[in-house]
């Protein structure tokens, strides 16, 4: 029995194989980009990162870790050694609670962070295999693991220390364990998500409209799990801070302290499709690409459709503008869409994925705005 599952379970090993040799090669090739003709090595983030205190000591200016810390890493930092303050009420507790738990162990919060990211980032890619194989040949689920797992945003994000990992991991599991016919265990993780990010509840839609559709009403009460979650979080936050509402004071602050932008809708179609730069441009073609997939994925799955269309509306309403290509690229259903028989074009995509995936990593170190 035994030898039956660890055969049955070698169909995972190839996407996930390839994704973590990549990001070895990729890790080492980049590194060297940071050695001087002396071999002193100075990453970016350690200037930036070194002058503020709530940090606490930082890792030395040649640390390896600066291959993977940069941009919000900050904040997650500072939520796990301090716990909150405004206006990091914006970043929601999983993730941060995550590193502050496993730095107990490791005596280390920068490399907490890393190794969580990192381990999330590469199980997601089975959970999402064996998601896909619900939906298509065996094959098809393979292919669409590693353009999934390639993708330069979803590669970048589920490298570096960001919450994405630990998001779409529980996302995945919590649709896979739904189809395993585990509603409560399906549940628990939707309570996850919902402390992962702020649209995290959406993610208990589709299991909602399934079990109405399938009149299954007293497993319903589950979906009590990510709701009770979410509201013991906003209940906290107004413990707290007196508003019941504080993460979103916390994204009107940071718009206004540091000039960031909230709700691509609002800020670009009116005057009908403001277009101010190739920048503007760029997103407008990469928000009508995955409109596209998310209006295919009804076709996969009407309730994971719905569930598409309901993110894709509240992140250009409310996410932030120079951020909505990761967020996204995190929408699950959409690359269930993709359904590949042959490898050539699969092996032409993962062969412009990883030129991209470098380029998008590097500039994450170099402290490019764009990919924020």
């Amino acid at each position: 029995m035994i030898r039956r599952l660890i055969e049955g379970a070698g169909r995972y090993f190839p996407p996930l194989l390839v994704v973590v040799i990549f990001r070895v090669i990729g890790g080492l090739l980049i590194f060297r980009e940071f050695v001087s003709e002396s071999r002193k090595i100075i990453f970016p983030w350690f200037t930036q990162f070194s002058v503020k205190g709530y940090l606490g000591p930082v890792p030395s200016y040649d640390s390896w870790l600066y291959l993977f810390c940069g941009w919000d890493t900050e904040f997650y930092i500072g939520l796990a050694r301090n716990w909150y303050f405004q206006p990091l009420y914006a970043f929601f507790p999983g993730y941060p609670g995550l590193i502050r738990g496993l730095n107990f162990l490791l005596g280390d919060y920068w490399l907490s962070a890393v190794v969580i990211s990192i381990s999330l980032g590469v199980l997601s890619l089975p959970v999402f295999q064996r998601l896909a194989e619900y939906y298509m040949t065996k094959t098809e689920a393979l292919y669409a693991t590693l353009v999934f797992g390639f993708f330069p945003y979803v590669f970048l994000f589920t490298t570096v220390a960001y919450s994405e990992s630990l998001f779409i991991f529980l996302t995945l599991s919590s649709w896979l364990l739904y189809k395993h016919d585990r509603p409560l265990l399906s549940c628990l993780a939707c309570a996850g998500v919902s402390l992962t990010k702020m649209y995290g509840i959406v993610v208990a839609l589709p299991i909602f409209l399934d079990l109405i559709a399938k009149r299954r009403f007293r497993a319903i009460s589950f979906l009590g799990l990510p709701a009770i979650a979410f509201a013991g979080w906003l209940f906290y936050c107004y413990q707290r801070t007196g508003d019941w509402l504080a993460p979103v004071t916390a994204q009107a602050r940071w718009a206004e302290t540091y000039g960031m932008a909230f709700g691509w809708l609002q800020q670009n179609l009116w005057p009908p499709l403001r277009i101010s730069s190739s920048e503007d441009l760029i997103r407008l073609g990469f928000i009508l690409a995955f409109s596209l997939l998310v209006a295919s994925s009804w076709h996969v799955d009407w309730k994971l459709g719905s569930y598409s269309l309901v993110m894709l509306v509240l992140l250009l309403c409310f996410g932030t503008v120079a951020s909505l290509p990761r967020f996204l690229s995190f929408i699950f259903p959409v690359w269930l869409v993709t359904r590949l028989r042959n490898p050539i074009p699969v092996i032409a995509l993962l062969i412009l994925f990883s030129l991209a995936d470098l380029r998008l990593w590097y500039q994450f170190i170099v402290i490019k705005a764009f990919i924020s």
